[in-house]
Parts: C-alpha cells; sequence; structure tokens
C-alpha cells in the first residue's frame, strides 16, 4: 500500500482528532456558556475527573464550598454540571418552570420505575408532589403526633440506650455514620411506621447499620458492587411497604396485627398512606384492587381524625 493511498486514512484520522479536540476540550472550555462560570478546579470546564474523584474519597462537600468561598455562588464542577449555593440561584433552578433534564433518570429504581424525583413531565410531577408537599410542612410537622412519637420512639427507645452502651463499655462511636443511620430510620418511620419502618440505631444492630449505610454510599457514587446495593436498598424498602400496607388493610378490617417484634410504640405510616389513598384517583391509575386499597384507606383517615 502506497503512501498515496495512506493520505485519505490519515485525513480522516486527524479530522477525527481535530473533531474530538473541538468537542471535548475548545467547545465546553472557551464556546459554552457556561465556560463563562468560574471553575471549581482548572479542569472542570472540559472533564469532570476532578469531582468525579472527590465523590469517590469523600471530600466532595468540603471542595465544593471552598470552590464557592473562592469563586463566588455559582461554580462550574465539569462540563455540564454546575454547583449553584445562593437563595436567589436556587429559586431561579427550582420554581422557574425549568424542563426537567434525563439527568435525573439515574434515580430510578425498581427497574426504571418512576418516582417522584424522576418524573420528566413537569404536570406529573406536579401531582405527585402536591399530593405529599403538606405533609413535610413545619407546621404539619409540629402538629403532627405520629411524628411526635416516632421521634420519642427512636431517640429515647433506640439512639440513647445505644450511646448509654458505647460509654458504659468505653467502646467508641462514629457519630457521622450514626447521623446518617437515624436520618434514614427517621424518615422510614414517618413514611411507614415506626414499627414498620427500619431499625439502625438499637443497641446490638451495628452491622445492619453498616451495611445500610455502605450500600448507600456505594449507589450514590456508583462504585464497585452498586447494583446490588442497589438491589439490597430496594428488597429492604419493599419489605417495609409491604409490612405498611398489610397494618393499614389490617386496621381497616378492624384486625389486630399479632407482631411480637413491634415496637411498644406504633405509628400511622402518614406518607405511605396518602400516597396510598392519592395516586389512584388523582394519577389516573385504573386498578380495581388499588380503589378498594384507596376507599379502606380514606375510611381509616377519617376515623382516625375523628377519634
Amino acid at each position: 500500500m502506497g503512501a498515496a493511498s495512506l493520505l485519505p486514512i490519515a485525513i480522516a484520522i486527524a479530522l477525527f482528532l481535530v473533531y474530538l479536540l473541538y468537542r471535548d476540550v475548545v467547545h465546553p472550555a472557551f464556546i459554552s456558556p457556561l465556560s463563562k462560570l468560574p471553575a471549581a478546579h482548572p479542569t472542570a470546564h472540559f472533564s469532570s475527573q476532578w469531582i468525579e474523584r472527590r465523590r469517590r474519597t469523600g471530600r466532595e462537600s468540603r471542595s465544593i464550598f471552598a470552590a464557592h468561598q473562592q469563586g463566588g455562588p455559582v461554580v462550574r464542577l465539569g462540563p455540564a454540571e454546575v454547583s449553584v449555593c445562593s437563595r436567589d440561584g436556587l429559586r431561579a433552578v427550582y420554581f422557574s418552570g425549568w424542563s426537567r433534564s434525563r439527568w435525573v433518570l439515574a434515580f430510578r429504581n425498581y427497574h426504571g420505575t418512576p418516582n417522584l424525583v424522576t418524573m420528566l413531565d413537569r404536570g406529573q410531577h406536579a401531582i405527585r408532589k402536591r399530593i405529599l408537599s403538606n405533609l413535610f410542612s413545619k407546621s404539619y410537622l409540629l402538629g403532627s403526633s405520629d411524628f411526635s412519637g416516632l421521634c420519642h420512639a427512636i431517640v429515647f427507645g433506640r439512639l440513647l440506650p445505644l450511646l448509654d452502651e458505647a460509654v458504659m463499655t468505653g467502646s467508641g462511636v462514629d457519630v457521622f455514620e450514626i447521623s446518617r443511620a437515624l436520618a434514614a430510620e427517621m424518615m422510614s418511620a414517618y413514611e411507614v411506621g415506626v414499627q414498620n419502618g427500619l431499625d439502625l440505631t438499637s443497641p446490638g444492630r451495628d452491622a445492619v447499620r453498616k451495611r445500610h449505610v455502605e450500600n448507600g454510599k456505594v449507589k450514590l457514587r456508583e462504585l464497585n458492587g452498586c447494583k446490588q446495593a442497589a438491589k439490597e436498598l430496594e428488597d429492604e424498602c419493599f419489605q417495609m411497604i409491604l409490612k405498611a400496607d398489610k397494618s393499614l388493610r389490617s386496621a381497616s378490617n378492624g384486625e389486630k396485627v399479632d407482631d411480637s417484634s413491634n415496637p411498644p410504640i406504633q405509628t400511622y405510616p402518614v406518607v405511605f398512606a396518602q400516597l396510598s389513598s392519592s395516586i389512584p384517583s388523582k394519577e389516573g391509575v385504573i386498578d380495581q384492587e388499588a380503589t378498594l386499597v384507596s376507599q379502606r384507606l380514606k375510611c381509616l383517615t377519617t376515623s382516625k381524625r375523628r377519634g
């Protein structure tokens, strides 16, 4: 093969390399509208390796905080990633009516089933958000006997005995790990009832707590084993949902759930009940069983409020 026959190949390779240089370096670093933003790192204009490395090593928050201190309220973390740290900026992001990008699909669970976070359609997202928004308002939480009850059960029945045991035995505690577990535990208790939710802070639950926290880290950072970690978290969540559904059905039928593993304090599955009763009617779900459950839950909610 002569030099003349190799020339077209050489030109094609050169053009391809020029195209890659333009796409991956020149355009993001000099032409993209984001190029006008201060970069958290010199390479952030054309590469995400800097921020990804900090996420893998657990230094993401402190690095972004330092970047904002140096660069201001809006900094560029990667070619297509920006961090916003200001009231006006957050208001523009969350209340401007922007279309939701496909980036949120990374948070899909259960084989890609859409959830509140991953709904791309703004209308559907707004309907689902309105179903839950009142349950997380400050006034509702402060007046909720269920929220007060679960906080009392978890803090006094689980967390403080755990800390007391650590003091008595002289063993150390990982405050950050316990804080993360406590947040997940309280949220699950509010969603499905303290008797059906996570138990991560009781004495003797160290292995379960560490596994749950580690699975969350592996899944969110997409580390090795992230698929298995996601499956374990999803299975864990689904079991809580089944228990909450069973307790609601039993209560609506006037049955008493006989479960010796339940804690002395039991709370209403506030979020699960709201979703179960609202999704079929407000989102047009046509399902006979869902309709029956919805009717039972409405009756249960009404009787609970009257009581």
